[in-house]
């Protein structure tokens, strides 16, 4: 195999300095038109690739950005890191995508190796109620957005949707339909997302003095809210309505009441949250609160381009972090309905 091009070949071949031939390469404005034209002509013909390791120890800078997600199977993470890709390629970055699987040990061995890699900054969606603060006690200063969730600390700049309104809102729909009996399935308890919406559920049910409601918390898979929705649907006294909080969980209700030979709405009615694509494509039509994916993922991938263009120096302190919370929408379809006198009873 043929040695690959170096600068310093381009430059003997074309009679001119490494440092001329560099700026050519590298767009410099003190750069005469002819010559800059001359050495790309050039470099395309001998296959000439920059030595990216090379530059980032120049320049401090590797034009890459880590995105570490829970699960790219959920079709929420996968459009947010879709939408994350555009904006930042948009302004010259590259992305590296991790998948932590929820797992705590992998969530941080994913952020340290992306730190040893020297990226430029990270958008995270934390597994854990601490998040990335530990890369902060390290003494990394590396700019990082959380997404959609966040952590108890307050050091990052964050974008969430407002997921405890969103699920007042969903419940005090149930109530008013008359449901006396809701179950929430939710995600882990340590997760914010989850701490958020079952407070949201849990302060409508207070609202209006229901005491036959229940939060059954577990974790983000299918399987588990399938497992958890038979048991339930199985009681003498089974609830009326479930509020399935994730795209995963709402997959699982489904599956259960399938199982079970449940009609939706007639036999249980089935609120869900976000609103996947095929939300609109079930029979009946999922009800939900849609989360503003897109303007969280532009403005968390907007923000971070504005950190890592302001702060050039890796151990220099962030500015105050900025938190957003963004208003979703409520959607009403066909999943819900009244429950027939001898349910409510």
């Amino acid at each position: 195999m043929p040695r690959a091009a170096t600068l310093r070949d381009l430059a003997q071949t074309l009679d001119l300095s490494v440092a001329t031939v560099s700026r050519s390469l590298n767009g410099h404005p003190h750069v005469a038109e002819p010559t800059r034209r001359r050495v790309v002509n050039a470099a395309k013909k001998a296959g000439y690739h920059p030595n990216a390791l090379a530059r980032a120890l120049r320049t401090e800078e590797t034009n890459l950005v880590g995105l570490v997600v829970p699960d790219i199977r959920s079709s929420f993470f996968a459009s947010a890191a879709s939408i994350l890709q555009k904006v930042l390629e948009e302004n010259g970055y590259r992305v590296i995508l991790c998948i932590s699987h929820e797992d705590e040990t992998i969530d941080r061995d994913y952020l340290l190796s992306l730190l040893e890699l020297r990226v430029d900054g990270i958008v995270h969606v934390p597994c854990t109620p601490g998040g990335a603060k530990f890369i902060r006690d390290a003494g990394s200063f590396t700019p990082l957005v959380e997404l959609n969730r966040h952590s108890y600390e307050t050091i990052f700049d964050s974008f969430t949707a407002d997921d405890r309104d969103g699920a007042f809102e969903l419940t005090k729909y149930l109530i008013g339909l008359d449901h006396r009996r809701i179950a929430m399935i939710a995600g882990p308890k340590a997760i914010s997302t989850t701490r958020d919406r079952a407070s949201g559920f849990e302060e409508a049910c207070s609202s209006a003095n229901l005491d036959e409601t229940v939060v059954r918390y577990g974790d983000f898979s299918s399987q588990s809210s399938f497992e958890t929705v038979l048991e339930l649907m199985n009681q003498p006294l089974p609830p009326t309505a479930i509020f399935a909080s994730s795209n995963q969980l709402v997959i699982g209700a489904l599956r259960a009441c399938a199982e079970l030979r449940l009609d939706i709405p007639r036999d249980v009615s089935l609120i869900g949250f976000d609103d996947a694509e095929w939300y609109s494509l079930c029979s009946p039509p999922l009800t939900t609160y849609s989360l503003p994916l897109e303007q969280m993922g532009m403005m968390a991938a907007q923000l971070l381009v504005s950190r890592m263009t302001s702060v050039p120096l890796r151990d220099t302190a962030p500015r105050r972090a900025t938190h957003c919370r963004l208003s979703g929408r409520f959607i009403e379809r066909g999943s819900c309905a009244a429950p027939s006198t001898s349910e409510a009873r």
